[in-house]
């Protein structure tokens, strides 16, 4: 729990919460994108036992996003980058070399 702790006293909880009070905005402003493909090369992380985003909706993404390379993180939950740090840096500077 002092990992979550520690991650919102250092900059709040405004920012994450500023999100979801703008949800409506950006997606009016994003509309036109709905259907566009990434045509860039992407990652996604997921993790095998987040309740919010299930690994299982990586599939069917490479219909949006033909250069896609997915990973699956296992024994992890939804705070990824706090629960497992060295392996999220670790995919990223992997990602990035390449």
């Amino acid at each position: 729990f002092q990992v979550f702790l520690d991650a919102f006293v250092a900059g709040g909880i405004s920012g994450p919460v500023n999100l979801y009070r703008n949800i409506d905005a950006n997606a009016a402003a994003t509309a036109h994108l709905a259907d566009a493909p990434v045509t860039v090369p992407t990652m996604m992380m997921a993790t095998d036992s987040d309740p919010v985003l299930p690994a299982s909706l990586v599939e069917g993404m490479d219909r949006w996003v033909p250069d896609l390379r997915t990973e699956i993180i296992e024994g992890c939950g939804h705070w990824t980058q706090q629960e497992r740090p060295a392996e999220v840096v670790e995919l990223l500077l992997d990602f990035l070399r390449k």
